[in-house]
């Protein structure tokens, strides 16, 4: 969904498919909303416990840079992939 998207379906009450109706823009019609673009622009990345606890452990040492994070996780995650968990942790999913 795009931020087009969403203003439609909030304005005009349904979606490009006319597959979601708004009922009266209430609380659970905007969390849909919010929960779709996040799909779009903040898909979860999933990282084992230990792949969180490095990037959480790099996070807080003042001597750690971003590039040694880079270094540990590279292997497995793509560049734009570690920027995003840097920048937005939230948006990691921990999975074992």
């Amino acid at each position: 969904m795009t931020f087009e998207d969403a203003v439609e379906i909030y304005f005009n009450g349904k979606d490009e498919d006319g597959l979601f109706k708004m009922t009266n823009g209430g609380v659970c019609d905007l969390l849909y909303i919010i929960r779709q673009l996040e799909k779009t622009y903040l898909p979860k990345i999933k990282m084992t416990g230990r792949e969180f606890y490095n990037l959480k452990w790099v996070k807080e040492d003042e001597e750690m840079a971003f590039e040694d994070l880079f270094n540990i996780l590279m292997p497995k995650f793509t560049m734009e992939e570690i920027m995003q968990v840097w920048l937005h942790p939230e948006c990691i999913e921990v999975v074992e």
